[in-house]
């Protein structure tokens, strides 16, 4: 616990100060340490033991509230000063507000004070259609948006702790949801993709702008335009003929910088679609002919740990590109139900001395909602504390991280292990969601039956144990519902191990065996479906969780099916399982190694979870 006396501090900082309380070890009392705040040149903490004065020299104030946490680990019984150089101009936060996962505004001031108590500046919000147009009630209609009311609360909120709050949204692409309302079809390019250069389009985009801008205070905005694979494939192609996608990117931009303008907006721009042919990013050697404008600036993003020439190599191509550019790296909270930690660290660190060399001065650490947004940004804290340290050129350590959420970090670390495939494999080297492939493998269909196959059984067993989170703790229910999670893929292991062999070596006493399994696994299942809900729910906007209903409660019909059927064979109602007749193939291609499965994502719920499911 750190006591403080803050009463000759400006009122307004000293509010933001003791709103900080309310997550950390923080008290205040006039017989605590005399906290004096001074707006210098550089970051530096200064105590005066003689005193008893702590001396707080800060550049941004983000580095007051930097300075707190990091004090609380320090004893106060001799004089010391700690220079703290920052490297970068901007740290930054981006969470994904879409995608069936809106956080709540409660929820976003209890992230925002995280952030301060970590140093970061700026806090993006990922919004697709989950923000309002007062002109269009069918934008984001049923998804949880954001009134233009609450996103001016969550902008004065972080306006408290010198957190610039911006929006990343989508100008281009990433605009499925959208689409599912007919009101939209006569400006759909192709798939999610709107339709560049029609007249409708650009007036929605205009409401965009025009809508945000009432709301925000920042000037900058991020306009999206990334991963649209497919531009100028679908309609475009119909009214105006075929031209290079790259070309038709580059003629939007200048149409969205144009309207943004309007709105004094400067806008950024996820940058790969200039550099890549496909599915593959950044495989190009060159972008565009054509340079963009010096007022928009690129975001190369980058998720996967790569050699640091390949780095280097892509952000050259920027450099060529735009005199205005910033990077993003990834803290994986998108793999299913459990993250990895341990993975974005060393990506954020190898991407993040790259950043340096190169003399960018921005970094992005982003989150995402793929497939629906299940494991929520605070289980991926341990990123956002790491790449912190790294920023201030401070020295990670346990107690420092214990600070932020009184949980050791060993237990976010564990939770990496839910997508271990193999035993004694490194997860700091590999990055997959097997924890959502094993959950939703169907028991008869068997299509990821073959990731079991070197399964040692103890493995998700030895994780249940060792999860141990108080329950008065705010994350308590983010890591209970992964425990019954780590229970869950125990048994789902130990039946699909068994079932197959038991049906082929016709063995009725084993499969009765297995029956008894799958009541336990619906009955296990059902707990984690309660536990996940109420850590979702406390946090996030209910809409959205729909899609989670859907899935858990399609999930337990099917196991009462299966169930259903294996009685139906051992009482000898039916003679043969006709999925279980079916030979078993090698998903990655018998052998022709389409995939390595040790670094293999499948984010869609319906591929994970059957051969018939159309998307």
């Amino acid at each position: 616990m750190l006591f403080l006396n803050i009463d000759n501090i400006d009122s307004r900082i000293a509010n933001s100060i003791i709103e900080l309380e309310n997550d950390f070890p923080i008290r205040f009392s006039s017989d605590g340490l005399l906290l004096r705040l001074y707006h210098d040149k550089e970051n530096k903490i200064e105590f005066d033991k003689n005193n008893k004065v702590l001396k707080v020299y800060f550049i941004k104030e983000t580095f007051i509230y930097f300075a707190i946490h990091k004090l609380m680990n320090r004893k106060f019984d001799k004089s010391f000063v700690k220079k703290f150089n920052k490297k970068l101009e901007e740290l930054a936060f981006q969470i994904d507000c879409s995608r069936n996962n809106v956080f709540k505004v409660k929820s976003m001031k209890i992230l925002i004070r995280y952030l301060a108590f970590m140093g970061y500046d700026v806090l993006y919000l990922y919004l697709e259609d989950t923000y309002q147009l007062l002109e269009d009630d069918y934008f984001g209609k049923f998804r949880g948006r954001y009134s233009l009311n609450e996103l001016r609360e969550i902008v004065e909120y972080g306006e408290k702790f010198d957190i610039e709050i911006r929006t990343s949204i989508q100008t281009l692409a990433h605009l499925d949801t959208m689409f599912k309302w007919v009101k939209y079809e006569s400006i759909r390019d192709n798939s999610d993709i709107l339709l560049c250069n029609s007249n409708e389009t650009y007036k929605l985009i205009d409401l965009m702008f025009r809508n945000l801008r009432k709301a925000l205070k920042t000037k900058i905005i991020n306009v999206g335009m990334d991963e649209a694979r497919l531009l100028g494939k679908g309609k475009y192609n119909e009214l105006y003929g075929y031209l290079d996608k790259k070309e038709i990117l580059y003629n939007h931009l200048l149409k969205v910088n144009e309207i943004a303008k309007r709105y004094d907006f400067k806008i950024e721009m996820w940058s790969d679609v200039f550099f890549s042919t496909g599915y593959d990013l950044y495989n190009l050697n060159e972008g565009i002919e054509k340079k963009v404008p010096d007022d928009v600036t690129l975001v190369y993003w980058e998720y996967t740990q790569k050699d640091k020439k390949e780095y280097q190599r892509i952000i050259n191509m920027h450099k060529k590109q735009a005199s205005s550019i910033k990077v993003a790296g990834g803290a994986y909270n998108w793999l299913g139900y459990s993250p990895n930690n341990q993975y974005s660290i060393i990506q954020t660190k190898n991407l993040f001395e790259v950043c340096l060399k190169n003399k960018i001065k921005d970094f992005i650490l982003t989150t995402w909602n793929d497939d629906g947004g299940e494991t929520n940004v605070f289980l991926v804290l341990p990123v956002l504390n790491y790449l912190s340290n790294l920023t201030y050129g401070n020295r990670n350590t346990k107690n420092d991280f214990k600070i932020l959420t009184n949980i050791p970090i060993s237990q976010f670390l564990l939770l990496d292990q839910l997508n271990n495939l193999v035993q004694d494999i490194d997860v700091s080297y590999y990055v997959n969601n097997s924890n959502k492939h094993l959950l939703f493998n169907d028991l008869l269909l068997g299509t990821y039956d073959q990731f079991f196959k070197d399964f040692n059984l103890d493995n998700y067993y030895e994780i249940y144990k060792k999860i141990r989170v108080k329950k008065s703790n705010k994350f308590y229910y983010l890591f209970y519902s992964l425990k019954k999670l780590a229970l869950i893929l125990n048994i789902k292991c130990e039946i699909t191990l068994a079932l197959r062999k038991a049906y082929q070596e016709k063995n009725k006493d084993k499969i009765r065996d297995i029956i008894l399994g799958i009541d336990n696994l619906i009955k296990e299942f059902k707990l984690f479906y309660k536990a996940y809900k109420k850590g979702f729910l406390s946090f996030s906007k209910p809409q959205g969780f729909d899609v989670q209903d859907l899935r858990f409660g399609g999930t337990i019909f099917r196991l009462r099916h299966v169930r259903e059927i294996l009685n139906d064979y051992i009482s000898n109602k039916i003679d043969v399982i006709e999925e279980l007749e079916e030979e078993q193939l090698d998903f990655f291609g018998n052998g022709k190694n389409y995939k390595d499965d040790l670094n293999y994502i499948e984010y869609s719920y319906s591929a994970n979870s059957s051969r018939n499911l159309n998307k």
